[in-house]
């Protein structure tokens, strides 16, 4: 069962569709904890605003693949080239989402920095 090519495809499918929702739902509450901020300096704004772009740029990009792929394999044609072509897209996905991920530790580790100094 685990050798069978069928198996790996559908694990995938269950990741890729675990991995939009749970982005997403990152998104939402992301967004909600910036809003949340009452005064922020410009450097932190930017910072978040960046992170927060490219979260979204992951969002979007993953929740596409998302419906190519079962519209693919709805159609069967998920395969060849197609394939090469999705993952390819989630490769670059792999950039944004550790582009998001340095943004929000350089937010974080701003922020914590911001709140230091005040306290002194």
């Amino acid at each position: 069962m685990f050798y069978k090519k069928d198996f790996f495809s559908f694990s995938s499918l269950i990741v890729l569709i675990i991995g939009v929702i749970t982005s997403l739902v990152a998104v939402l509450t992301g967004n909600q904890a910036l809003n949340s901020i009452d005064k922020m300096n410009p450097e932190l704004y930017q910072l978040a605003d960046t992170h927060y772009t490219y979260a979204n740029i992951v969002v979007w990009l993953f929740t596409v693949l998302l419906f190519s792929r079962i519209y693919l394999q709805i159609k069967k044609q998920y395969e060849g080239m197609w394939k090469i072509i999705l993952l390819l897209l989630a490769f670059a996905g792999c950039y944004f989402i550790y582009q998001t991920g340095e943004y929000g530790g350089k937010t974080a580790h701003t922020r914590i920095s911001t709140m230091i100094k005040k306290s002194e």
